[in-house]
C-alpha cells in the first residue's frame, strides 16, 4: 500500500470520482445553463 502511495496511485481513485462529479456538473451546466435558471 505505502508503495503505490509513493507512486501517486493510492487515493487517486478518489480524485477521479471527483473529476468525474466535476465533469458531471459542468455537462448539466452546459444542458440546463446555471442553477438559478432552473425550477
Amino acid at each position: 500500500m505505502g508503495f503505490l502511495d509513493k507512486l501517486g496511485i493510492g487515493g487517486s481513485k478518489q480524485e477521479r470520482e471527483e473529476r468525474g462529479v466535476r465533469r458531471l456538473q459542468k455537462k448539466t451546466m452546459e444542458k440546463f445553463g446555471p442553477p438559478e435558471n432552473r425550477q
